[in-house]
């Protein structure tokens, strides 16, 4: 519950500098009279043309010369793989065409993984497998890829062995080796029931322990480790295509709170197996103890090819272990635990090298996620990193050069940046120095790494840099100028003293002719769950922007990170812990006393909005609030968290059994009969994350209650109702549900 090429003056300064000089100095027209800043609207924003997207899915070649991306240009929007070579400062487009494409179109990037010698790069596209070679060669661009598949059902999850000649993937929900001179297949899993898959994450785990993959080659390529997932006593949610005239189901498997979940093992096979021909050869089961009523949320080879790593959950969400794991017999013994009596929440911050003595752990055990070392023993070496802030994220390990990047919040929660450490703990050194949001990526040979950087008022722009920090190109310069030609809010930071005396961090958005002797409207957009951060001095995408519009035409918006969200340490966290929704309502509340004690603040027009967890909130707040918002919009909303997932919701909750008063007072839909103001409820029919069950089900209570209201439904739409068309059509409804019962017809307060 993310390339032009620089002209005479490169860099994010110079970029940054001509977003300045457009918006403390006017545009001049040809008659020295300055040019009037035009109007933003949804189709500009919301149909691509202004929303700041950059490249995505960046990944350096393993000897780090090389930099693999995607691209999804506004016109065609079908994601193009596209590489930049260091030495030459030159990209070029690989294209795969006719691979499931129209005419004359690139076929569509699904995935792409590099190969060890940096010379080939495996493509995944249409569900078949491409592969382009001799990538050191600067023809090979002109060269077509080679088809690897060519079948029914599709691959996933294809990679590389480490030493470059198979290729092993999903299919049929088993995991297959491919020889990757001769093409020849062997399937190395299988015998499983309709309901098991091997080597196949399911949805709850991909979706809330964000763990990709579900098996992992060893280090001498010889062995493959998987995650086996037995979801035949896992229930089954239909989602259902209403489009066709005899409409079809898709039955998702997903674990609500307090459901049976997948059963989950951890086996190991030989990659290149000894059995019969078309027999997969036999599996190694790992002893991970008698409660199968358990997490796997992280496996991990060590650097010795007979050992295992694989961290083990309970149920509960409370204890971690590390269990190093003998591949021969299946023996398995704990290294490491931590514990938590609300939550533990897991990341990718673990990390073994090469030598094989020590590895890499993080853990918030104080209070905040910070980075330790320890042996292969479970001893603790030293911390790495410490201080009244967290570790965002283990960015790479640069282990020739003994360096540790990392991503903290050690200069300011509004602010990402990347650091550096050694594997002794000293100089650490910050690396990114523009005051903002740095999202990098970071070549593990040499250090190099590409930095994304924006603000809440810049869109984000992109630079390569060495490994202290310098400038090497700029990659893409960003939208800045085309938006310093539009009428946009202008972004403040604020900071609102709770009643307890906590101080609450919050953002404002003005209008650009903002007048204090005015009164002004307020939409106050919520997010408020867990792991969240609405307040951040970072672009908010087309979100942010469709905020700028709507604060040029007068309207004021206002946000409030609550305690439960992110950014600020565990104990930030908590305070929502089995009784979600009343401290962050608490909270919001206060963000909305301060406006009211604002002389230009319309006390009587002031509305809530949010999506997911914000329409959760947005719900929550309109029904135990009910005197204090005079509109709502929640789109994709939980409206009871027996709805709702087995890992998230219980993470936070407990299991509704043992928490039932949490969850009834927690749920809108107990409420419905309390509401007052008007409400748009917006879901998307197939929307596989929060399901359209939630608005279906208050639907029947407000109907029941009598409580009028507003619903949007977006056929085939998932959670995030993607597409120009359909985005375009949502912010169209709720700008003028807002314009209607926010502001005047005119759309000026």
């Amino acid at each position: 519950m993310a390339t032009r090429r620089p002209g005479p003056r490169t860099g994010l300064a110079a970029a940054l500098l001509v977003l300045a000089s457009a918006l403390d100095a006017p545009a001049w027209g040809s008659a020295g009279e300055p040019a009037p800043l035009k109007d933003l609207d949804n189709d500009l924003i919301h149909g691509g043309q202004l929303d700041g997207r950059l490249p995505t899915g960046f990944k350096w070649s393993p000897d780090g010369s090389r930099l693999a991306f995607t691209r999804r240009p506004v016109e065609t929007r079908t994601a193009l793989l596209q590489l930049y070579e260091v030495a030459t400062r030159k990209t070029v487009t690989l294209s795969l065409p006719g691979a499931g494409a129209s005419a004359g179109e690139a076929a569509p990037i699904s995935s792409f993984e590099w190969s060890p010698s940096s010379d080939a790069i495996l493509v995944l596209s249409g569900g078949d497998l491409y592969l382009f070679e001799g990538l050191g060669d600067s023809r090979a661009p002109e060269r077509p890829a080679r088809r690897l598949t060519r079948t029914e059902t599709e691959e996933k999850d294809a990679r590389f062995s480490p030493d470059g000649t198979m290729i092993g993937f999903v299919r049929d929900h088993n995991i297959w080796v491919m020889d990757a001179a001769t093409r020849g297949e062997n399937q190395v899993t299988g015998g499983n029931p309709e309901g098991v898959s091997n080597g196949e994450i399911d949805w709850v785990y991909e979706e809330e322990f964000e763990i990709r993959e579900g098996w992992w080659w060893s280090p001498d390529s010889a062995r493959i480790a998987y995650l086996q997932f037995d979801q035949r006593n896992v229930p089954t949610y239909p989602i259902v295509d209403w489009i066709p005239t005899h409409p079809s189901v898709e039955r998702q498997h997903y674990p609500k709170a307090g459901d049976a979940n997948a059963v989950v093992k951890v086996g190991v096979v030989q990659a290149r197996g000894a059995a019969p021909a078309g027999t997969p050869p036999p599996t190694r089961w790992i002893e991970l103890g008698a409660d199968t009523d358990i997490y796997v949320p992280r496996v991990a080879w060590t650097a010795d090819e007979g050992t295992l790593a694989v961290q083990r959950l309970d149920r509960d969400q409370t204890r971690l272990e590390v269990l190093l794991c003998d591949v021969e017999d299946g023996a398995a013994r704990r290294i490491l635990e931590e514990f938590d009596p609300k939550w533990i929440n897991v990341a990718d911050d673990w990390w073994f090298p090469a030598g094989g003595d020590r590895f890499i752990w993080g853990s918030e055990r104080d209070g905040h996620r910070h980075l330790y070392l320890y042996d292969m023993e479970g001893k603790l070496i030293r911390r790495l990193t410490q201080g009244p802030w967290d570790v965002t994220d283990l960015s790479a390990v640069v282990e020739k050069e003994g360096w540790i990047y990392f991503t903290s919040t050690e200069k300011s929660p509004l602010e990402r940046h990347l650091y550096r450490v050694t594997f002794d703990g000293s100089s650490p050194r910050r690396l990114t120095g523009d005051e903002g949001w740095h999202t990098t990526w970071v070549a593990a040979a040499g250090g190099r790494y590409v930095d994304s950087f924006s603000t809440a008022m810049s869109p984000p722009a992109l630079t390569l840099r060495a490994p202290g920090g310098a400038l090497i190109d700029t990659l893409d310069e960003g939208m800045s100028k085309e938006l310093a030609g539009y009428r946009r809010g202008k972004v403040e930071f604020r900071e609102v003293p709770a009643t307890d005396g906590v101080k609450l961090p919050a953002m404002i958005t003005l209008p650009p002719d903002f007048d204090p002797s005015r009164k002004y409207p307020v939409l106050v957009y919520v997010y408020g769950g867990p792991h969240g951060q609405v307040v951040a001095n970072q672009w908010a995408g087309a979100r942010g922007l469709w905020h700028q519009m709507m604060a040029a035409r007068g309207l004021v918006i206002w946000s409030l990170d609550n305690r439960g969200m992110g950014g600020r340490g565990h104990a930030w966290e908590t305070p929502l812990y089995r009784a979600m929704g009343r401290q962050e309502l608490a909270d919001q509340l206060v963000g909305v006393a301060w406006l009211k004690g604002l002389p230009w603040v319309d006390a009587s027009r002031i509305g809530i909005w949010g999506w997911s967890y914000g329409g959760y909130m947005t719900l929550y707040s309109l029904l135990n609030s009910p005197d204090t918002f005079r509109a709502g919009v929640a789109v994709a909303p939980v409206t009871d968290w027996k709805d709702y997932d087995t890992i998230y919701t219980e993470r936070y909750m407990d299991r509704p059994v043992d928490n039932p008063d949490g969850y009834r007072d927690s749920a809108p839909l107990a409420k419905a009969s309390s509401l007052k103001a008007p409400l748009l409820l917006v879901h998307g029919s197939s929307d596989d994350n929060v399901h359209m069950q939630n608005s279906v089900q208050i639907l029947d209570a407000f109907i029941s209650s009598g409580r009028p209201v507003e619903f949007m439904l977006y056929p085939r739409k998932n959670h995030s109702i993607p597409g120009p068309q359909s985005r375009t059509h949502l912010y169209e409804k709720i700008t003028s549900f807002l314009t209607g019962h926010l502001m005047s017809p005119g759309g000026k307060p």
